[in-house]
């Protein structure tokens, strides 16, 4: 495909009456790695899942990987996005092994005896356990594995089948910080342009410290509203992130990862991180 991987032209979400998401104005290019930063309540999921095509906005225009929202197949669209979500391992009985749930990856279904699997997805899926540091893993159950072993299991089986885009959502929440640090790690690694897939990255947190090195734009959004999007170091400024969290915030990087905290003595921040 030619173009942006995802453009949306100033789309909306309504549910039973209340506005959810409203005038989202949204172009994501081959080699992006967004990261979705915002409050809870700021319509973060919601906006996730209109990007992922599994809702359509109430309206608006929004491509995803060329293909027009609501008037395309979405089944086919959703087979070229591969999604980490808690969900999807919701969908398994819990003595899955780790090899099965990946495997699965490669056809879309959420049990391994739905569908015949070919040599290259064997090897596919054993290239995408080691890549995620899970290979000696690959008979244990997945109600045996560790919190951040089912993150990157889940990382794998989204990989596994190689989707053009690749959405996260709040891929690091409930981590100890092992675990989280682990994962970002591996994240760094995960977009390639040169065979796109996946070409492209949206990832939601609500945590400044969970924003990857690899990560180049960021959106802010609060009440479902954009407040600023563009490149990392411009965007993630104390001002815009005070703006978004409705907090006095300051933020330092370190080692080209940011942190934040929140002032709640009522003195300046100036001087929290020297």
């Amino acid at each position: 495909m030619s173009g942006p991987v995802i453009s949306a032209e100033g789309i909306g979400l309504s549910r039973s009456g209340l506005e959810i998401l409203s005038g989202i104005d949204l172009e994501i290019n081959l080699g992006e790695f967004l990261v979705i930063l915002g409050p809870n309540g700021a319509g973060k999921t919601s906006l996730l899942r209109l990007l992922a095509a599994i809702d359509r906005p109430s309206f608006g225009k929004l491509e995803i990987l060329g293909e027009l929202v609501g008037r395309s197949d979405m089944r086919s669209l959703r087979r070229r996005v591969g999604s980490v979500s808690p969900v999807v391992l919701d969908r398994f009985i819990g003595s899955t092994s780790a090899f099965e749930v990946v495997l699965t990856g490669t056809s879309g279904d959420y049990a391994p005896y739905w569908h015949r699997y070919s040599q290259f997805d064997l090897d596919a899926t054993t290239e995408q356990l080691r890549r995620v540091d899970l290979l000696d893993r690959k008979e244990t159950r997945i109600d045996k594995l560790s919190a951040g072993e089912r993150q990157r299991l889940l990382l794998a089986r989204a990989l596994v089948g190689e989707p053009e885009l690749l959405i996260l959502d709040e891929p690091a929440a409930g981590l100890d910080f092992p675990a989280r640090e682990d994962l970002l790690e591996i994240l760094g690694g995960v977009i390639d342009t040169d065979k796109r897939r996946p070409g492209s990255v949206v990832m939601v947190t609500h945590h400044v410290e969970e924003i990857p090195r690899a990560a180049n734009s960021v959106l802010l959004l609060k009440s479902g509203k954009v407040l600023v999007k563009g490149r990392v170091n411009d965007v993630l400024s104390s001002e815009n992130l005070s703006n978004t969290f409705s907090r006095d915030v300051a933020i330092n990087t370190i080692g080209g990862r940011f942190f934040a905290i929140a002032n709640s003595s009522g003195s300046s921040v100036d001087g929290l991180f020297s």
